[in-house]
């Protein structure tokens, strides 16, 4: 898992600008360098993979959103 964990970490990264324009706003899960879902809700994602029997520790779950943060 780390491997692949590391993995969808460097592709979520290196596709971020395209990831913004398709899912602003949106929590994904990403599994395999592959969007799986998307909701809006953090907790209505989590159902959706789950009850598509989805192992939610084997997946990477990222915020996505045009919106600039400032510390």
């Amino acid at each position: 898992m780390l491997n692949s964990g590391h993995r969808d970490l460097e592709w979520f990264s290196n596709n971020l600008v395209d990831l913004k324009r398709k899912f602003n706003n949106n929590f994904i899960a990403i599994h395999d360098t592959k969007v799986i879902d998307s909701d809006t809700n953090l907790d209505r994602l989590i159902t959706k993979l789950k009850s598509q029997d989805v192992d939610t520790n084997n997946v990477l779950i990222e915020f996505v959103t045009t919106v600039s943060t400032i510390l």
